[in-house]
């Protein structure tokens, strides 16, 4: 019978995120299925003279095998999603939280990810998770600075927090971060851009996975930025260019967009529940699984929009004309309120 040893995960992060790889057996076709078990817990965590609550937005799991040949699973899932390949033998997955959810699930007891084709020798496997910044969230802080702060200097600082914890900075990087801290709650500006300079932040990929809660943003320029699975919601963002950027899995519930420009955006799995999308540019952007119930879309142009499993229902600017144009597309709706 051919050999296949389930080696140790590597996990940066054992005591908070939990995974186990399972295979089992199939003797009829000479394969193994393999499945991945992951459970986490919020976790706090000090720093400096205080202490910073965590949660997961996302993950990456990385697989190798020393032989062998991997067939994934075709399954369609909102929470997983298979990266690009490198060769048969070596596979990457985002992990994503179930739809209308800020976090990954605590407990994921069993996600299937494939097959491996058994050869002659043994099979050795090694499993890899990974996590950027833009995976991480700072759910709370408590001493880390007043409570006076901006939503726009809280956006920004918590992004730093994220990078500093993700990367593992040493000690020695602690009086930089607290310089950092000090100087954004001092800084006479609200302006991101400039925030984003202070605290030494690339715009265009450093935003990603952040929160920016109520967070004053009218004519930002965001165009082409990464701002996959950040949390915008009760912002005001009118006017603001994210025209080809990445808000996938975004959250933007309650907020203010109108006359924004995102046209070609990836809006995919974005959640728009009750956002004003009034006047909204949208032409070419993706917004396949994305949430636009009760989002008010008056004069928003969604020509070439892609809108495969996009939710609507109960909006204002809505005509009968048009909901029959979106439906054509792809579109779903829920009934109406009375």
């Amino acid at each position: 019978m051919p050999e296949i040893d389930l080696l140790e995960i590597q996990n940066p992060y054992p005591e908070w995120v939990e995974l186990d790889l399972k295979g089992i057996f199939d003797p009829s076709e000479n394969t193994f299925s393999l499945s991945l078990g992951l459970t986490y817990q919020e976790q706090w965590r000090s720093l400096l003279d205080g202490r910073v609550k965590l949660a997961l937005k996302a993950g990456k799991f990385k697989l190798k095998l020393s032989a062998g040949e991997f067939m994934p699973f075709s399954e369609q899932r909102d929470d997983i999603a298979l990266l690009a390949k490198e060769n048969t033998q070596e596979f990457a997955w985002q992990l994503f939280p179930p739809r209308g959810k800020s976090f990954l699930d605590p407990v994921n007891p069993e996600i299937p990810l494939g097959k491996i084709i058994l050869k002659d020798q043994p099979c050795d496997v090694t499993g890899t998770w990974e996590i950027s910044p833009a995976d991480l969230s700072i759910t709370d802080a408590e001493n880390l600075w007043r409570h006076d702060l901006s939503p726009n200097k809280h956006g920004i600082l918590e992004r730093v927090l994220a990078r500093f914890l993700v990367q593992q900075a040493s000690t020695e990087k602690l009086g930089e971060l607290q310089r950092i801290i000090d100087q954004i709650y001092e800084a006479d500006t609200q302006n991101l851009v400039e925030l984003a300079q202070i605290a030494g932040l690339n715009l265009k990929k450093d935003l990603a996975g952040g929160n920016f809660l109520g967070a004053v943003l009218s004519g930002v320029e965001l165009s082409g930025a990464d701002l996959s699975r950040l949390n915008f919601r009760g912002a005001i963002l009118t006017d603001a260019d994210l025209s080809e950027a990445n808000l996938s899995h975004a959250n933007f519930s309650g907020a203010d967009l109108s006359g924004a420009y995102l046209e070609s955006a990836n809006l995919q799995y974005t959640d728009f529940h009750k956002a004003s999308l009034a006047l909204v540019n949208l032409i070419g952007t993706n917004l396949s699984h994305a949430n636009l119930t009760q989002t008010n879309i008056t004069n928003a142009n969604l020509s070439r929009a892609t809108l495969t499993q996009t939710l609507f229902g109960d909006n204002a600017g809505m005509t009968d004309t048009l909901k029959e144009n979106l439906q054509q597309r792809g579109a779903k709706f829920i009934p109406d309120r009375d």
